[in-house]
């Protein structure tokens, strides 16, 4: 957890995100993230609140609406309402995923947030990101 204290509104800030991996050191984001504050003294504001949003059929062209990046500087946060990605749904998504039968079982959730969070990361790094877990997590 990181507080950041005293950012100046409407600026934007580059961060990198890490690890400690045993015996390999560090392990840093591929690139940085940024982050922008808004102004607070505004009584307005924009949000994106969606839910029930999988990898498959209508969920390919809502991840490209929203990583848009007009959306992605007017928005101040996300509100995703569960059923993220649709991880136990791994049967159906197979073929959209580019998972194998072989990755069945426990870790093919994994495998479809992995795949679904870097789809999203172009948003979900740079504005607050909050999930609620909805009846497929």
């Amino acid at each position: 957890h990181v507080l950041l204290k005293s950012l100046n509104n409407d600026a934007r800030y580059c961060y990198f995100v890490g690890v400690k991996a045993s015996g390999l050191g560090y392990q840093w984001s591929r690139s940085p993230y940024f982050l922008k504050t808004r102004n607070t003294k505004s009584k307005t504001f924009e949000f994106l609140s969606y839910g029930d949003m999988g990898l498959g059929g209508f969920g390919e062209g809502t991840i490209r609406n929203i990583v848009n990046k007009t959306i992605v500087d007017r928005v101040s946060f996300v509100l995703h309402g569960g059923d993220i990605g649709y991880g136990d749904d791994q049967n159906v998504l197979f073929s959209k995923c580019g998972l194998s039968r072989l990755d069945n079982g426990p870790s093919a959730y994994e495998k479809v947030y992995d795949i679904f969070m870097s789809k999203i990361e172009p948003l979900a790094s740079t504005v607050p990101y909050m999930v609620i877990p909805g009846n497929h997590e």
